[in-house]
């Protein structure tokens, strides 16, 4: 750096510019920076930067692709649940008894029979 902090330290630079600013007020302060900012800007690998703010972007991209695909896969379950449950309802709505006395019969049926195995076991 070709001013006035070229010879201080880069890892004392940042107490030193504090120290300035307490002692001499924000105006030198100010004024130390500005004439600092081309040589601060020539060591700052802004491409680097661009770069890795890039990769983390496109990441977080990928990410949201990810949530959006499984947000999207469970909404179609959700909607083909309630397409199936609105079916149902309009069945028993209807006074239509068949399907749903068939449902009864099987799982009766079924209640029966387990409970007749469950008898022999004994």
């Amino acid at each position: 750096m070709g001013n006035l902090f070229a010879d201080i330290e880069p890892t004392l630079l940042p107490r030193t510019l504090a120290l300035i600013g307490r002692e001499h007020g924000q105006s030198e302060f100010y004024t130390a920076l500005i004439s600092m900012v081309p040589d601060l800007m020539s060591c700052i690998d802004t491409r680097g930067m661009m770069k890795a703010l890039l990769m983390k972007d496109e990441a977080r991209a990928k990410d949201l692709a990810v949530q959006m695909a499984e947000l999207t896969r469970q909404q179609t379950a959700l909607s083909a649940k309630i397409v199936q449950l609105s079916s149902k309802l309009t069945i028993r709505e209807s006074g239509d008894r068949r399907h749903s006395t068939k449902e009864e019969v099987g799982t009766e049926e079924s209640m029966a029979a387990s409970g007749k195995k469950r008898r022999k076991k004994t």
